[in-house]
């Protein structure tokens, strides 16, 4: 029997234009050839770039490109230019929120490539090059050969010393690592990161992080911390409970005395209830006894935290709940994938 696609799918594939498909298959035999010019590349590179865009019928689009995915991983490695690999990793962070360009991706050496990049790049191709590693640490078939390759090192290093954007596409790659099913049974990848003084920076860009990094950490720090006692004992005790508290209680308090966008504050707050909860569960903390560091760091001291009615720990749970619910049933297919770049 011929297998029929999904109604889904069927309407997707309806959007793409012919013109769209002629398009591609023209901009992908530019990118392969051999003879084009480095010119002629860039710019093919920059055109699939644009039509793997996020929007609405990009998921058919981008699994049409799947043929870009070997010149864009030499272009990526081989190019002299800072643009040229600035552009290879923004299209392959694209194409790789499909599952089966991840695949390709690995299959063509793409990660020893982004791996390498990461650590050598310049800022802005270390940036993209991080956005295609998270990306890469979701699928499960990839996850032991990237750590095989020193991914967790390079993701613990970028961490430590890269730019805002790069640290919370670091954020993500580890959380994807350690999120993963049978990670979280053997704990192994949880290890190597705490050995490796990955929690000191997570919980650094968790605490004086921008408000754009702070949902990746606290996924982070909840995959880390799951079946891992020694990691949930070392985030208590890096004072990881009153911050996440704080990320809540600081955009109540904005939203409800008008600083700033009240839209934007009540959108955040539903953003970061639900992994912000979650790390908490994950923490096994009872939230009337937080520990934390004082401004010493050295000496360790308990609070009783005043909550208010809103910010009790069962209504934590339960906005988290209902965001999570509402943000699912809202989403399209992969649109917790979707990278945006400037």
């Amino acid at each position: 029997m011929q297998w029929t696609p999904p109604v889904r799918l069927r309407h997707a594939k309806s959007m793409v234009t012919p013109e769209e498909e002629s398009e591609i298959t023209q901009t992908v035999t530019v990118l392969s050839n051999a003879g084009s010019s480095a010119v002629d590349r860039f710019k093919a590179a920059q055109r699939l770039c644009h039509l793997a865009r996020p929007r609405q019928g990009s998921a058919v689009l981008v699994s049409m490109m799947e043929d870009a995915i070997g010149p864009l991983v030499s272009m990526l490695r081989d190019s002299s230019s800072v643009s040229g690999q600035k552009i290879a990793a923004t299209c392959l962070a694209r194409l790789a929120v499909a599952e089966e360009n991840q695949i390709q991706i690995a299959h063509h050496g793409g990660i020893d490539v982004v791996i390498m990049q990461v650590r050598q790049g310049e800022t802005v191709v270390k940036e993209r090059s991080a956005a295609v590693l998270s990306l890469l640490c979701d699928s499960p078939a990839l996850r032991s050969r990237i750590a095989e390759r020193g991914g967790i090192n390079s993701l613990i290093q970028l961490l430590q010393k890269g730019s805002i954007p790069a640290r919370t596409h670091a954020a993500t790659a580890l959380g994807n690592l350690a999120r993963h099913e049978q990670c979280q049974e053997s704990a192994e990848y949880h290890a190597i990161i705490s050995e490796r003084n990955g929690l000191t920076p997570l919980v650094e860009l968790l605490r004086n992080g921008p408000d754009s990094a702070k949902e990746a950490v606290a996924n982070a720090l909840c995959a880390l911390a799951k079946g891992s006692p020694a990691n949930e004992k070392e985030l208590l005790e890096k004072g990881v409970v009153p911050c996440l508290l704080d990320i809540i209680l600081y955009h109540l308090i904005s939203y409800e005395s008008g600083i700033g966008s009240q839209a934007s504050h009540s959108s955040l707050v539903i953003i970061l209830i639900s992994p912000v909860s979650q790390a908490l569960e994950a923490l096994g903390q009872n939230v009337d006894q937080l520990v934390f560091e004082n401004g010493n760091g050295a000496r360790k001291t308990t609070r009783q935290p005043k909550f208010t009615g809103h910010l009790s720990p069962r209504r934590l749970q339960n906005e988290a709940d209902h965001s999570t619910a509402s943000r699912q049933s809202s989403r399209t297919p992969n649109a917790n994938k979707q990278l945006t770049f400037s």
